[in-house]
């Protein structure tokens, strides 16, 4: 922005010249003001973008493994993923997000570990302050007892069970929400329908509610998708 103002035609007895440093201190304070005090980030939240709520407040987060049984005495295995200050998790109790996932919670690749810390979709909730669980549903991965289709009655009870037992550890503050695609979205409708008194939010992308649907295309069984799906996950196992 630029500020013209011809001030030698005026004398000092003129009024309007000795009000015009005043006017031009003004404006210049005007000016200045929004570069010396930055305004609070605009909030937005729409289908598809959000942003100015919250601030990214850890850089590093450390990752665990156990073992959790449920009430039927079978082994699921667990990543407990918590965000850390100086390599150590905090102590501060976190909300916690779930994922019951049937492609296994985490692989060897090139000599590491690559796990859902690794996720670009999960490092941004690790930075802005929950803990992530993720445990592969019985019978797949590196837990036990045996796989008995999608969607089974076990799954609905384990995923209960799981929510629960996140609540109640002293690294969660007793919030728990779930999260994931497709089959991992199925199963939190599944964990829904149990009721789980900590269960407080749900974001399922692309879950396969109607089975009829996804398995028989206008009547016709959708053999390609069915064999290949069974195929590959028959292998993970």
């Amino acid at each position: 922005m630029a500020i013209l103002w011809n001030m030698s035609k005026l004398s000092w007895s003129d009024p309007k010249r000795r009000k015009a440093p005043a006017i031009v201190g003004a404006i210049l304070l005007t000016v200045a003001a929004p570069l010396a005090f930055p305004q609070a980030a605009e909030k937005v939240s729409r289908f598809g973008e959000y942003r100015g709520y919250t601030a990214p407040v850890f850089s590093s987060w450390v990752r665990s493994s156990r073992y959790l049984t449920m009430k039927d005495g079978v082994r699921l295995a667990a990543d407990i993923i918590r965000p850390a200050v100086e390599g150590k998790p905090v102590e501060e109790p976190l909300p916690a997000v779930f994922v019951f996932t049937r492609y296994r919670r985490a692989v060897r690749r090139e000599g590491r570990i690559v796990s859902e810390a690794d996720s670009p979709f999960s490092q941004p909730l690790l930075r802005h302050g929950y803990a992530i669980v993720v445990v592969d549903v019985r019978g797949s991965g590196a837990s036990f007892g045996v796989w008995r289709g999608i969607f089974t009655p076990e799954e609905a009870r384990d995923s209960h069970d799981i929510v629960e037992w996140i609540a109640a550890q002293p690294w969660c503050d007793g919030n728990v929400g779930m999260t994931g695609g497709s089959y991992l979205g199925a199963v939190q409708l599944k964990a829904a329908s149990t009721r789980p008194p900590h269960l407080k939010a749900l974001f399922p992308i692309v879950p396969p509610f109607d089975l009829y649907a996804v398995g028989f295309h206008g009547g016709v069984l959708f053999d390609d998708l069915i064999r290949t799906w069974s195929e590959l996950t028959s292998r993970l196992d």
